[in-house]
């Protein structure tokens, strides 16, 4: 299923993915992509402030992080968070939809593509 996002379906989901957040984490970090809107709007619903894009030097050691992308179709959110766990993080990762295998620890609904409000047209 190709899922089309407008701004009132995009909010549902991220109110859908708020819900299903059982931490409190010190930060949120996405990745250097789009998902730092997903990532921002999201800091948002759950009323934290702390909000950064990963980047080298970040400092997350001992940290409890929440990793956040828009999507998942490949591993790349499963090697940041190894990386994380590595330089002294707990990371739980959240991901608006899964198109394929790598598992968020939360996430609203599989697709097998979606289009963003911002990338219509």
């Amino acid at each position: 299923m190709h899922k089309f996002l407008d701004w009132p379906v995009l909010e549902n989901d991220l109110n859908i993915l708020a819900e299903k957040i059982d931490i409190t984490p010190d930060i949120i970090l996405s990745l250097p992509n789009g998902s730092f809107v997903i990532a921002y709007l999201l800091s948002k619903k759950l009323h934290l402030n702390n909000i950064n894009i990963l980047h080298p030097g970040l400092n997350v050691q001992k940290k409890n992080v929440l990793l956040v992308a828009d999507f998942l179709n490949d591993l790349t959110l499963e090697k940041t968070k190894k990386e994380l766990i590595h330089q002294g993080a707990i990371v739980k990762t959240a991901a608006m939809y899964k198109i394929s295998k790598p598992i968020a620890d939360y996430y609203v609904q599989n697709v097998e593509n979606v289009t963003f409000p911002w990338e219509h047209g």
